[in-house]
This record gives C-alpha cells, sequence and structure tokens, in this order.
C-alpha cells in the first residue's frame, strides 16, 4: 500500500514538473474501516485490465467470491439501463480508499483534463506546507483524477462471466456521449443486442467500433468485416458433408486456406451468405427504404444475387480508392438502412453458424 500511495503522489506531482516529496501520505481512514479497506487492498485478486477507446479502460477484480468491473471515464449516475436486463448486480458501488488504491494504476488514471495548477497548489502542493499536516483526504484526492464507475456483480449473475472487454463495450454502448453518428434507436438497440452475444473477442471489437465510428464508411466498414470472416464457410460446409468431416467447417476451411492455398471468391461467397441469412432479412429489413438503394426486392428470383452485387459494390466503393463518378453516395438515412441491415444479417449469420465457427 505504501508503495501505491508514493505512485500516487508521483503522478500528482508530475504536473508540477517535480518529484513527489517523502512527506506525501494519506490520511488512514477511521479506525472501524482501516481493517476493512485493508482487506480489499490485499485480497482483491485483479484478473484482468483491458483498453476499450483511448481514455477508457475497464479492471475485473475478484473479492470476497464477487466480481467488480471498475470503468474509467464513465458517466457517474445513479442508475443504468444495462442493468434493468441482468439481476444480481449493484450499479456504482462506492470506490472506497482500498479499491481506488488498487486500480489506479490498472485504469491508467490521470488528473482531469479541467483541473488547474492554482487548484492543484491550493488542494495539493501548498498543504504539505502546514505545520498541521497530517496527510491528504483521498476523498478529495479521487475528485482529482478521471472518474471511475465500478459495479458489483454476484458469481450467480450472466455479467459475471464477461471479460473486462466485453463489460466494458456493453456498459459504454449507452453513453449517447460516445456517439458521433446520429444512428437511429432501433439500430442503437440492435447494436447492443449483439453486443451481448458470445462472439469472437475480434467481431465484437469490429460491432463497438462501428457503433463508435465518426463516419458512416468507417461504421460500415467495420461491420462489413465481420461478415467477411465468413466467406469461406458456406464452401466449407458443403465439403465436409462430401467427406463427412466431424470438426468445425472453420477447421476445415482454415486447413484448406493453410495447406491448399485455397481462396475465396469474395462476391460469390456473400451471395451464398446471404442465400443463409435470407429469411430473416426479408422478415426484419424495411425493404420500402433499402429497396432503392439494393435495386431489388425479396420477391425477386435473383434477389440473392442482385442484394449481395450491391452490398459489395458499397463495400468497394469504401474500401478501394475510385473515380469520383463511380463513389457511391449515401444520405444520413439510407446509411441508417444499410448499417441496420448489416446489424441483421451479422446476427441471423452468427446465430445459425454458432457450431461450427
Amino acid at each position: 500500500m505504501i508503495d501505491h500511495v508514493r505512485e500516487l503522489g508521483d503522478i500528482l506531482w508530475k504536473q508540477k514538473a517535480s518529484p513527489c516529496p517523502q512527506t506525501f501520505k494519506l490520511i488512514p481512514p477511521q479506525p472501524h474501516l482501516q481493517q476493512i479497506e485493508k482487506d480489499k487492498f490485499l485480497n482483491s485478486t485483479i484478473l484482468t485490465a483491458e483498453p476499450i477507446l483511448p481514455g477508457y479502460r475497464c479492471v475485473k477484480i475478484e473479492y470476497e467470491n464477487c466480481y467488480y468491473f471498475a470503468v474509467s471515464h464513465a458517466i457517474q449516475e445513479n442508475t443504468h439501463p444495462l442493468f434493468e436486463n441482468f439481476d444480481l448486480a449493484t450499479f456504482n458501488e462506492d470506490l472506497t480508499d482500498g479499491f481506488f488504491l488498487l486500480l489506479f494504476k490498472p485504469l491508467s488514471l490521470k488528473i482531469k483534463e479541467d483541473i488547474s495548477p492554482i487548484l492543484l497548489e491550493n488542494e495539493v502542493w501548498g498543504i504539505l506546507d502546514d505545520k498541521l499536516y497530517s496527510g491528504h483526504d483521498l476523498d478529495k484526492l479521487k475528485k482529482i483524477f478521471d472518474s471511475v464507475v465500478l459495479t458489483k456483480v454476484y458469481s450467480q449473475s450472466k455479467l459475471a462471466e464477461k471479460s473486462p472487454s466485453e463489460f466494458g463495450k456493453i456498459f459504454l454502448s449507452y453513453d449517447r456521449n460516445l456517439y458521433s453518428l446520429p444512428f437511429h434507436d432501433l439500430t442503437i438497440t440492435l447494436f447492443r443486442d449483439l453486443l451481448y452475444e458470445e462472439y469472437p473477442y475480434f467481431i465484437q471489437h469490429n460491432i463497438f467500433q462501428s457503433l463508435t465510428a465518426t463516419h458512416f464508411q468507417h461504421s460500415f466498414i467495420d461491420l462489413y468485416k465481420c461478415i467477411e470472416y465468413l466467406y469461406s464457410l458456406p464452401h466449407a460446409l458443403s465439403l465436409k458433408q462430401v467427406i463427412n468431416f466431424t470438426g468445425k467447417a472453420s477447421e476445415l476451411a482454415d486447413y484448406c486456406r493453410k495447406k491448399l492455398n485455397w481462396k475465396r471468391k469474395e462476391e460469390y461467397s456473400l451471395q451464398l451468405l446471404i442465400n443463409m441469412a435470407k429469411q430473416n432479412i426479408v422478415e426484419s429489413i424495411n425493404f420500402d427504404k433499402t429497396s432503392l438503394i439494393f435495386g431489388c426486392t425479396p420477391e425477386q428470383e435473383d434477389f440473392c444475387e442482385k442484394f449481395s452485387r450491391q452490398l459489395y459494390k458499397i463495400r468497394n466503393s469504401f474500401v478501394h480508392q475510385i473515380d469520383q463518378s463511380d463513389q457511391i453516395s449515401l444520405s444520413d438515412d439510407e446509411y441508417n438502412s444499410v448499417i441496420h441491415t448489416l446489424l441483421v444479417i451479422i446476427q441471423q449469420l452468427f446465430v445459425s453458424l454458432k457450431t461450427e465457427i
């Protein structure tokens, strides 16, 4: 604890460009809390700490048969919509002294940008000269650092299974300050639904990156990457049936790529995937809007071919440097429709192919 207190002082005095004085110390908690806070510091196990966005980190710790998720920079509120869907969790736990000393390093907490040198001089540096100095009040120091929201999750909760990255992305998906794009509410709900799912790490990462993107084109590409990940599976599934392979289709596809130099034909692979997801696409998408974008309706026999061709064309327009005349231009409302369409496709494909990935 002494080492952590010294490192806390180093952060505070770094702003002054001078070493932390040896006299720096903290006022101990009240006598009846001292052992409790010491126990939190010494007996909590930091499981993992992971970045979510620049400046945002999430740490997962275990203490007394419960899990705690700490998210830095998160908005401190009395309630959070996330916990309407999950029980056995307590939102906005008190960040007591023991937990703060344990977490400020893995959370990479920094002094808030709006804290002035004058305030630091009055509240931190100057009080060391006071003859009655007995230590710094940690409750006051906490307010100088980045905000932290601490959530207690009981071991029986579904949230207990989440990694810091998974929990942090779900948690922060409710912070509308992180959205730069004018997504429709229904689209945002679908983003969140996908973040709850047990997808490979990079798939969830792409979905969150899409939600927090600053341009619609980037949002589109991050989602499209999720579909590209599945390109080889329709072919691998067909081969699996022919040779009676008992493993996953993804394993067979990986073997064919590495050992046989198997190359996928992207547009045709996309068409096969769209065909697999067609029913869900038809049921979940408003084709009054999207038919103009994709140039087809579900009633057409060649729907999957035309739909996938246009989707692939949009992808190429954003990925490749092409003539301005060939660049596809979409309105915000059309982008919303396309993004929503991609989310529906991803949801359907990952459900239907779950056992083969």
